[in-house]
């Protein structure tokens, strides 16, 4: 599908990407949600309003929807307390939805950087991958690029590109859900004493996402126990 923009007059194609991202998790407080419970164990419904401050009827309309579409699953403890978790099916769609979102923003970077913006006319789209061009997507996935740089050089969807690798026996590296900012003071809050549940329950995140930041930082984590 190409989505026609103008620019001085002159039409723009641009490759849309929406038939590869997941409708249901466009809307960002479902996104939030499903991202919080990537790990795929229970979460107390008080704690994930907490952590992304919202009210619990909100909170409430979106896990009905997520629940509805299998994405998560909610149970109730004798306490009355509400647990919810991610189900395997919410797990790939997550994760595929954030490959085409990574597939999005690398090629309207790519846009951006080459001036696709200024070209004459749209760019030829064949319906089919030539096999020359398969030869080269693989020789460069193997050699280490990833899927979403080889979309920003290439005139076709995540989704073809990802197809014509498989096609061609290529084993594909597991996605990699990408880590959120590094918060303020996380870094000086580990070094001051707090502990990584601590700074997790802070910050509104999991134990290992908190952990996988500290690391990415630099840090070296006490072992388990050490003051």
């Amino acid at each position: 599908m190409i989505v026609a923009v103008r620019r001085e007059g002159r039409p723009i194609a641009v490759p849309s990407f929406s038939r590869d991202l997941d409708p249901v998790l466009l809307a960002p407080a479902r996104l939030f949600v499903v991202t919080l419970l990537a790990e795929m164990r229970w979460c107390e419904f008080g704690f994930i309003c907490e952590a992304l401050g919202v009210t619990p009827p909100a909170l409430s309309t979106q896990l009905g929807k997520l629940r509805r579409e299998g994405i998560v699953q909610t149970e109730r403890s004798k306490a009355q307390r509400t647990w919810v978790r991610l189900t395997p099916e919410g797990c790939e769609r997550l994760v595929n939805h954030l490959e085409a979102l990574q597939a999005v923003v690398s090629r309207a970077a790519a846009l951006v950087t080459t001036g696709a913006a200024a070209c004459d006319g749209p760019p030829a789209t064949p319906a089919e991958i030539p096999a020359d061009v398969v030869r080269d997507l693989v020789e460069h996935y193997n050699a280490g690029e990833t899927i979403e740089s080889l979309v920003a050089r290439h005139p076709y969807s995540y989704r073809k590109i990802r197809t014509a690798l498989i096609d061609a026996d290529v084993t594909l590296r597991p996605p990699r859900i990408p880590l959120p900012p590094t918060p303020p003071g996380m870094v000086n809050a580990y070094a001051n004493g707090r502990s990584i549940r601590q700074l997790a329950v802070t910050y509104g995140m999991s134990y290992s996402q908190t952990r996988t930041i500290l690391l990415a930082e630099g840090v070296e984590l006490r072992r388990r126990g050490q003051p």
